[in-house]
């Protein structure tokens, strides 16, 4: 994740969020990170992924954002970490990438 920060820093770019040294978010900003991923603000931690993404591509699209987001966070989360299916909940979302 370091070169990651680097390549950043070399374009003169800081990234929108920041991990944990253990390569995680803290719950505050897991929680800001996934909301501003939804593309309506925050939600309910118990809303489905499927009410708020009913289809598929909508919803690969939102785990897609979370992902990119939380790398350049400097997360060391993989694509698969992240529980994208119509009955995983935000609240899900956010523990998959927080500490």
């Amino acid at each position: 994740m370091a070169e990651v920060a680097s390549a950043l820093e070399s374009h003169g770019l800081t990234p929108e969020f920041t991990a944990r040294a253990q390569g995680c978010l803290d719950q505050e900003v897991a929680t800001n990170l996934v909301s501003s991923c939804t593309g309506v603000g925050p939600v309910s931690p118990d809303v489905k992924l499927g009410q708020l993404f009913p289809g598929p591509v909508q919803r690969q699209g939102f785990c897609g954002c979370v992902f990119n987001k939380a790398r350049m966070a400097g997360s060391s989360v993989a694509p698969g970490d992240i529980p994208c299916g119509p009955n995983n909940t935000i609240g899900n979302v956010i523990d998959s990438i927080s500490c």
